[in-house]
């Protein structure tokens, strides 16, 4: 262990651009670190994710991103999920194929990270909408990102 330790601080003296390190614990209790300049994409399976530090996981995030909603399609509520760089105001809006706006799910200052919301199929009068393709349409720092949802009954 001890070796380990060693090669890891001269390679973080080595490259002083690349001190941050990302810890990841595998199940069988070994542990990796990773230089946060070279993560790219962190995807998880069947994993837990704890951040201690939301100023070093912020620093992972860099680009706001739209990911598919989950499931699609659905019935009777999906879940969206975003990421954003930093914090700001985050618009979420569900139209429908006409492109007229169905549902205003969100409109407020959103801390940096993973964010997900949940749009039960229902429209600004709480009313079911119908089976059909709807757009989740989420917009930040003047980017705006949409994607396809499909409701079947």
């Amino acid at each position: 262990m001890k070796k380990i330790i060693i090669l890891i601080f001269s390679i973080a003296w080595l490259c002083p651009a690349q001190s941050d390190y990302m810890s990841i614990i595998k199940k069988d209790g070994t542990n990796i670190l990773y230089p946060v300049s070279t993560v790219r994409l962190i995807k998880l399976s069947n994993s837990i994710l704890s951040v201690n530090d939301q100023k070093f996981f912020s620093q992972i995030i860099t680009s706001f991103q739209l990911f598919q909603n989950y499931p699609n399609p659905f019935n009777p509520s999906t879940t969206i999920e975003y990421q954003i760089p930093k914090s700001g105001l985050v618009d979420i809006s569900i139209f429908n194929i006409q492109g007229r706006l169905i549902k205003r799910l969100d409109n407020s200052i959103h801390q940096s990270g993973i964010q997900k919301i949940v749009w039960n199929g229902q429209d600004d009068f709480d009313k079911q909408v119908a089976s059909g393709v709807y757009f989740c349409n989420v917009k930040f720092s003047g980017k705006a990102i949409t994607n396809k949802l499909l409701l079947i009954k």
